[in-house]
């Protein structure tokens, strides 16, 4: 997941050793320095192409691989490491390089290394903690230990920066749910299949494609979410930028870095900054870009470094129609951080207008704050910095991951009010900041990072991984050679009557994606009352969807609809949509046998009776896959099975012994089949038996909250 392919498959030489060694001796809190001998040069260094008359600068070190562009003699470059590649003559050793804002590989025989300008010691006043007051500090922060490990490893790079733990006090499993809502994460359509996200809202199965909620961006899955959402992921020396803190520093002079940031750029650091006014006349302003971006950090408190980066990462280092002042019927209006654009066919207009009109819903006091209409840079980048800083980085939203993933604003609600669409933005950021500091010199300065801990996490959260076609949906389900009339893709579960005389079943099923395999199907030979099929569709990708069977053997009305059975209501007890039964909550005394049946109420010629789950008719508390059954002389006609919420072993009682059950599946990742003792463990009927439903059944035993038995209003089975 670490956007850096230029070192991939490669083996890095050693550092080299630095012009000037640093030999640190710890005297009452200060470091003392003495400058050795000139030895090889630390990188990132300067270059100068020695080609004659030029070179190519090729996208990785053998010269079969892409030209990316032509190097004449005499071109300064920056050197950032020194790797093995294809041999040119006798020498195998090549240079990564930086050329503008273009990476790329040139042989060591065309570039020679200048002297590089030694990096200034810390000022002495600063107090530079050593490895074990550090390692105290983030014990002191509460980091968990997988945290501390790599934060260690940046304190013995860069011994000027801080940490600080940012506590969520949300589990991660439910932070990555709550991000995991249409059209609030987001990738482009051009993305691997396992980085986009299956939901029903997401993917159009009969189609196979994804649903675009803006052109050329589609819903990210589940699981590319929590790789992006787990810091540890992104605790190194580039991707901790994400969590650096954006906001203003009096104390610091940005402009030297904001020339580096915009060099290259169609922000010119070193000119007046010219426009096109709303008349189509051509203007000038008496300013530079990092003129207008360091007031703009004065007045918004954000730090200019940001406001340059995120200028760049939405308009791109060209620019685009957003800041050209010349978009169709927009003329000499501007949107340097495409703020409102998105939505629609066409999102740079729907900037524009925001630009134009202002943000609608607020008060044209607080648009005017904002110094609505943009009708030049000065404005635009100035206007939209406030808006940044005071609805991101001023209010609980400092940094990167938090304007991508809003866990602790104070201000708004969770998981809403996110500045970024795109999932993996705060990670692309990240990586032009480092750049930024590197270009200028400036990585080892003191820095703040912001860095959310979670109430509890898994033991890593992988990349997701995969490829291949997704679609795991059903297209068609028949029983017997009949297709089930209310079939839908998108139902997944079907109650099925069948008389006593009918001894098997016939299960065909068809996937929407000829490629996907259906395990389930083929004949089964049915046992009186409920039999349980459960149908899994799995992806050439592995993703895996289930369908659930609920068939019913013993209805005695061959030709009679059964809609015509009396149906069975209690204000107690509910059926949920397969007809399992629940309501019978041990704890009130609500499952005893008795009570049940005389519960519900027949016409004449019908009976109640409550079965155990050996089918013999029951006296006293009852416990899960325990029935009530609707008969009629002597005859099953129909079947609801009992379901205990946290009962899973079906003793009618909640104990360990339900703990130890759901314990055992989730450790041993046992499939959720759909009988009653699945439905019993799925305490929370989320669709999942799983953590959070031990947890319940811990707090009950426990004396803690009792588990209410009541059906949930819908359950969840699919997202």
């Amino acid at each position: 997941m670490k956007n850096h392919p230029r070192n991939s498959g490669l083996r890095l030489l050693g550092r080299c050793l630095p012009l000037f060694l640093l030999a640190v001796l710890i005297v009452e809190s200060f470091f003392l320095f003495r400058e050795l001998p000139k030895a090889e040069p630390v990188f990132p260094c300067p270059g100068v192409i020695t080609a004659d008359p030029s070179c190519n600068m090729r996208r990785d070190p053998n010269t079969s691989r892409e030209v990316l562009r032509e190097l004449r003699r005499d071109v300064k470059v920056t050197v950032l490491s020194q790797v093995e590649g294809e041999a040119v003559g006798e020498n195998n050793i090549w240079y990564e390089i930086q050329y503008g804002n273009i990476y790329g590989y040139v042989s060591q025989i065309f570039v020679r290394l200048e002297a590089e300008t030694p990096t200034l010691p810390l000022p002495p006043a600063m107090n530079i903690p050593g490895e074990a007051e550090f390692r105290a500090s983030l014990e002191a922060e509460g980091f968990p230990a997988d945290y501390q490990a790599k934060l260690m490893a940046l304190h013995s790079q860069h011994p000027a920066w801080s940490f600080k733990a940012l506590h969520t006090n949300y589990a991660f499993e439910n932070a990555v749910r709550g991000e995991y809502r249409p059209g609030v994460n987001m990738v482009t359509s051009t993305a691997p299949p396992e980085y986009k996200s299956m939901a029903e809202t997401d993917f159009n199965y009969a189609s196979n494609s994804w649903v675009e909620y803006e052109p050329g961006w589609v819903g990210a899955s589940e699981a590319l979410i929590a790789y992006q959402m787990d810091p540890r992921n992104f605790l190194d020396e580039t991707q901790i930028f994400q969590f650096e803190n954006q906001q203003y520093n009096a104390a610091m002079d940005y402009r030297h870095g904001l020339a580096a940031i915009l060099a290259e750029s169609f922000m010119n650091p070193t000119v007046p900054v010219s426009y096109v006014d709303t008349s189509a006349s051509q203007q000038t302003l008496g300013l530079s870009y990092v003129d207008l971006l360091v007031q703009a950090g004065e007045s918004s408190g954000v730090s200019p470094y940001h406001l340059a980066s995120r200028i760049l990462q939405e308009v791109s280092p060209k620019g685009s129609d957003s800041v050209s002042g010349t978009y169709q019927d927009m003329i000499g209006y501007y949107n340097f951080y495409n703020i409102g654009a998105y939505g629609g066919s066409d999102p740079v207009y729907a900037g524009l207008m925001t630009a134009r009109d202002g943000i609608s819903g607020y008060s044209a006091a607080k648009n005017e704050s904002f110094l609505f209409p943009w009708t030049d840079p000065a404005r635009a980048i100035s206007g939209g910095a406030v808006f940044i800083g005071q609805d991101y980085i001023n209010v609980d939203q400092q940094t990167l991951y938090l304007q991508k993933f809003n866990l602790l604003s104070r201000f708004t609600r969770p998981f809403t009010h996110q500045y970024m669409g795109n999932v993996l933005a705060p990670e692309y950021e990240a990586i032009d900041v480092y750049k930024a500091y590197v270009r200028m010199g400036a990585l080892d300065e003191a820095k703040e990072f912001l860095i959310p801990v979670f109430a509890s996490m898994p033991a890593q959260t992988p990349s997701p991984t995969g490829g291949g076609n997704p679609n795991n949906w059903l297209r068609d389900l028949w029983i017997n050679g009949k297709p089930i009339q209310d079939f839908t893709p998108e139902k997944f579960e079907y109650r099925v009557d069948i008389s006593s005389a009918t001894r098997g079943i016939y299960v065909q099923a068809l996937p929407w994606n000829q490629e996907s395999s259906v395990y389930g199907t083929g004949v089964y030979i049915l046992k009186p009352g409920v039999n349980e099929i459960l149908l899994q569709v799995t992806a050439p990708a592995g993703a895996v969807r289930q369908y659930r069977l609920c068939v019913v053997q013993g209805s005695e009305t061959a030709g009679v609809d059964p809609k015509a059975l009396p149906q069975l209501k209690s204000s107690q007890y509910k059926l949920n949509a397969l007809g399992y039964l629940y309501g019978a909550d041990p704890a009130q005394g609500l499952n005893q046998a008795e009570l049940i049946r005389n519960s519900y109420p027949v016409p004449e010629g019908y009976q109640i009776d409550v079965v155990d789950a050996s089918g013999v008719s029951a006296s006293g508390p009852v416990g899960t896959g325990a029935a009530v059954r609707l008969m009629a002389n002597g005859r099953v006609l129909n079947e609801f099975p009992i379901v205990i919420l946290g009962d899973g072993n079906g003793d009618g009682n909640i104990d360990v012994l339900d703990i130890n059950m759901l314990f055992s599946r989730i450790s041993q990742l046992k499939s959720q089949g759909g009988t009653a003792a699945d439905l019993a463990l799925d305490v929370n009927q989320d669709g999942s038996a799983d953590v959070m439903d031990l947890n319940l059944i811990f707090q009950q035993i426990n004396g803690g909250a009792k588990i209410s038995q009541t059906l949930a209003a819908k359950t969840v089975t699919q997202r």
